[in-house]
């Protein structure tokens, strides 16, 4: 069987040899044409390698199927070789994708973040000009939201107010400026009076809710039995601003009407002298409500 075996072999790569010079020169086996020369000469190459099959050995056909055992394992690890690399590269690419898209988002995030500061600083700047403007002074936590509206009411009657401030967010205290010395003492009341009303309207128009209380303190110059001039608080008007915002303005038009939601907190012998002669007139009483009976 080796000897056909070898033999098959020999012819197969002989007429592979004739096939090859027929197709170009068929008229050597004197044959006329390059097809015939085709079909004899690779029938032959057919027969020989059916022929090589049938006289392999056993030894032969299992170290052929040997060889195509390794092989195919051969191509099945290049395979999953192939694929793990590919999936892998695919994992690595996603990873870096979202890397990418991490990094954009961060990047983002920043120059949002830095624009955001920089609205806020200015705003910052606008508030404290406000603020300037309006006199007023207040604690840190207090925010920017709630500050504006009242400095936007205080600028309004900056002419009348001298300082503001507001320590806690319920509370403001409004320092009114000096009232003249030369005036009686029912008129220093009717100024500071008069005063706070037009605060207290600027206060609504600016939609200003959410304070418990707003104080007024009024001051004067005082001249004792030497001559010697001097600023001093004498009473202070502690509006109730709740009941304030209940007011119906348009039923509203005296400063007394407002008083009907005050509190009057004497400084000393001159502001309950001012208190007193202000509530001596029977006008007063009569539109001030209760203001009197303190």
């Amino acid at each position: 069987m080796a000897f056909l075996n070898g033999l098959f072999t020999l012819l197969s790569v002989i007429f592979f040899i004739c096939l090859i010079v027929a197709l170009i020169k068929p008229s050597i086996f004197k044959i006329k044409t390059r097809l015939k020369a085709f079909l004899i000469f690779f029938t032959a190459m057919i027969v020989c390698s059916v022929g090589i099959s049938f006289t392999l050995s056993d030894e032969q056909k299992a170290k052929i199927a040997e060889e195509q055992r390794v092989a195919e394992q051969k191509a099945q690890v290049e395979r999953e070789t192939k694929e793990k690399a590919e999936a892998q590269e695919e994992k690595l690419e996603g990873e870096q994708r979202q890397a990418d898209a991490k990094k954009d988002q961060l990047v983002e995030q920043k120059l949002n973040a830095e624009k955001q500061a920089e609205i806020q600083e200015k705003e910052l700047v606008k508030l404290k000009k406000l603020m300037n403007t309006a006199h007023l002074t207040t604690a840190s936590n207090i925010p920017s939201a709630k500050i504006i509206p009242i400095a936007l009411a205080l600028s309004e009657r900056k002419s009348d107010v001298e300082k503001s401030e507001m320590h806690t967010g319920q509370i403001l205290d409004v320092y009114l400026k000096t009232q003249d010395a030369v005036w009686s003492d029912a008129n220093i009341l009717f100024m500071a009076a008069s005063n706070a009303e037009k605060v207290l309207k600027e206060l609504r128009k600016q939609n200003v809710k959410d304070l418990t209380n707003v104080r007024f303190h009024a001051k004067t110059t005082l001249v004792d039995q030497y001559n010697n001039k001097s600023e001093s608080k004498i009473f202070t008007l502690n509006y109730n601003y709740s009941e304030v915002l209940k007011l119906n303005m348009e039923n509203t038009s005296l400063y007394q009407d407002y008083l009907k939601f005050a509190q009057f907190e004497s400084n000393g012998r001159v502001g309950r002298d001012v208190f007193n002669a202000w509530c001596a007139d029977d006008s007063n009483r009569k539109f001030s409500g209760s203001f009197c009976s303190q």
